[in-house]
């Protein structure tokens, strides 16, 4: 036997409403027609819209912060909380401190600390002949900090209105020497005082010719004896000593200054030794074993006036060529440089004066002869030749 089991169909009850004499008054409930499907449609949309909600929120969010900080760092720019206080300088030595710092408060005045330009401050310092390079950084809030990197002085340069200068392994001039620096052993001359390119390429050339002197020359232990180097002609660079020898010239040409230098010095020692040796003005050691001393017109007066060549073998051993006293004035190179310097032959004296005495007898002038008697220059001068070169009598019945 089955067993049957009715279930009994709930029905959605009318809504009731209360009338008149608390009575109840059923309405007949109302079929919706299409609900399901459009509350499927509106619950759909609603989803999508929640789920573009976070996005546009975060992007919103962004744009929020990110004007609120553009305020702030306008506001932070301006605040007198970023206005610099203090300038720290490291580094200065020949650039004063108070310079630098009066620069950079310039500079950072309308801007503050935090927007200030540290490029153009660099640059602005750089101009400064001392300094090499810069560094400039901030310190927050109110500080900013310069580290200075000055220029090493490597030369004393003469210019050519008698300025001392230091001058820089770059050939920059730095500014005049300071009553206390203390000097090298010499200096340069001939310095190109052009500010064209190649006037700073040769300038710099100078001064690397300048270390391969020095060194050299202090090596030797003769750097203390010269007291100038001129640089004007790379290819014919010539030393000035000092002290007693200040009036010489040495000539060492483009190479080998320290050899050269010393066989010239060994020469000048010999030579100071001779009669003619206080006469010295140049010596020339640019060939090869041999140097060439020069004299003034002065040294004719003690034995000869020109140049002498002096050959060196070996420094031990030499072989001086050099003519002094009467052997230099006796041979005919010493007459013919006497004759260019100033030394007057016997034969040229006495031509210079019959020349003199002809223009004295033109113009009518007399003089006594040697017995007293008022007679003409041109007679006198005739008479006296002629007792000059006649020959003595022994008898003694001669006038």
């Amino acid at each position: 036997m089955r067993e049957q089991v009715v279930i009994s169909r709930v029905q959605r009850s009318a809504p009731t409403v209360r009338g008149r004499g608390n009575g109840i008054v059923q309405h007949p409930a109302q079929r919706e027609r299409g609900g399901s499907a459009g509350g499927n449609k509106r619950s759909e949309a609603w989803r999508r819209m929640r789920g573009w909600m976070p996005m546009a929120a975060k992007v919103l969010l962004a744009l929020c912060i990110g004007v609120v900080l553009l305020t702030a760092y306008r506001a932070a720019t301006v605040a007198a909380f970023f206005q610099v206080q203090r300038v720290d300088v490291v580094g200065a030595e020949h650039m004063s401190a108070e310079e630098a710092e009066t620069v950079v408060r310039r500079r950072v005045a309308s801007t503050g600390v935090w927007k200030a330009d540290l490029d153009a401050i660099s640059h602005e310092l750089e101009r400064h002949p001392w300094v090499r390079s810069v560094v400039v950084s901030r310190v927050l809030p109110a500080a900013l900090r310069v580290r200075l990197t000055e220029r090493t002085p490597l030369a004393i340069v003469r210019t050519s209105a008698g300025r001392l200068v230091w001058v820089d392994e770059d050939a920059v001039v730095l500014g005049a020497i300071a009553p206390t620096a203390a000097l090298p052993a010499f200096f340069i001359r001939g310095w190109d005082e052009s500010h064209t390119d190649l006037a700073r390429a040769e300038n710099r050339e100078r001064t690397g010719k300048y270390r391969e002197v020095e060194r050299a020359w202090k090596e030797m232990g003769v750097a203390e004896r010269v007291s100038e180097v001129n640089f004007g002609d790379l290819r014919d660079v010539r030393a000035q000593l000092a002290g007693p020898d200040a009036q010489i010239e040495v000539r060492l040409g483009k190479e080998e200054f320290g050899e050269r230098l010393k066989r010239a010095l060994e020469v000048l020692d010999e030579q100071r030794r001779t009669t003619r040796g206080p006469f010295i003005t140049r010596l020339d050691a640019t060939l090869d074993q041999r140097v060439i001393v020069g004299f003034s017109s002065d040294a004719h007066l003690h034995g000869g006036a020109g140049t002498a060549t002096t050959e060196i073998s070996k420094p031990e051993e030499r072989n001086t060529l050099a003519r002094t006293g009467a052997e230099a004035s006796s041979s005919p190179k010493a007459r013919s440089r006497e004759e260019t310097r100033g030394a007057k032959p016997a034969g040229r004296v006495k031509s210079e004066k019959r020349t003199k005495i002809a223009k004295q007898a033109g113009k009518g002038e007399h003089a006594k002869d040697g017995r007293g008697k008022i007679a003409p220059v041109e007679d006198t001068a005739v008479k006296s030749l002629a007792l000059k070169t006649r020959p003595r009598r022994v008898d003694g019945n001669n006038r």
